[in-house]
């Protein structure tokens, strides 16, 4: 995992995003199960992940990139849209060149969850009231990414000014989804698929790899 930081200023605009308010919050916790309060927090997570990883693969990688759209998504989808490539590049993965899709999914974690229950990332199999559950976890054949996020918990001091340290980590879905398990979290367990850190560490994909024009096109 490659170490980052994250303004206040993109801190504030998650807060601040579309996705995270009034009914729809109603709408996320109904069909997960889960208090209002949670479905605010974990919005605003899944938001800042977003915009870490839109951040990164912009400034630091050099692709050309959509900002996130953080409207609700109603309905099933073919494939989550967290990040989205304008041109999908093409990566050498063991010696292969790999096309992939134009849609990246990215999920963020808190550090003081990770400590508690291994660093790791949640997809949801069931839901409790209509929805659907996440398209990742019956498909394995995706040429995706899979953007993992750990963000700092000073990220809820919002009187700091300060930047919010995080890591961020790229995985090839196809190569990681045989390591979706049972959350640790006994409660999630028949609702829930993990993927803990530890199992795929060896798999994440290199920065040279991601930005190198070598083995990288637009």
């Amino acid at each position: 995992m490659i170490d980052y930081t994250v303004s206040r200023e993109d801190v504030n605009l998650a807060y601040e995003a579309e996705w995270g308010k009034d009914w729809k919050m109603g709408y996320y916790a109904d069909t997960d199960g889960i208090p209002v309060e949670k479905a605010e927090k974990d919005a605003f997570l899944g938001n800042l992940g977003e915009i870490i990883s839109y951040n990164f693969y912009t400034n630091e990688l050099g692709l050309d990139c959509k900002f996130p759209d953080f409207s609700i998504k109603k309905g099933a989808k073919l494939w989550p849209d967290d990040l989205v490539f304008n041109e999908a590049p093409i990566i050498k993965l063991d010696g292969d060149d790999v096309q992939l899709i134009d849609n990246q999914s990215v999920k963020a974690q808190l550090y003081s969850v990770g400590k508690r229950w291994g660093e790791s990332w949640i997809w949801q199999i069931k839901r409790s009231r209509g929805g659907h559950p996440d398209p990742m976890t019956t498909r394995s054949d995706v040429k995706s990414l899979f953007i993992g996020v750990q963000i700092d918990d000073v990220v809820w001091d919002k009187a700091s000014k300060e930047d919010v340290p995080c890591k961020i980590g790229s995985f090839y879905w196809p190569t990681i989804f045989q390591f979706l398990a049972d959350p640790r979290v006994q409660r999630y367990v028949g609702w829930k698929k993990a993927i803990y850190l530890k199992d795929i560490k060896n798999f994440e994909i290199d920065v040279d790899t991601l930005k190198g024009q070598q083995v990288l096109t637009k």
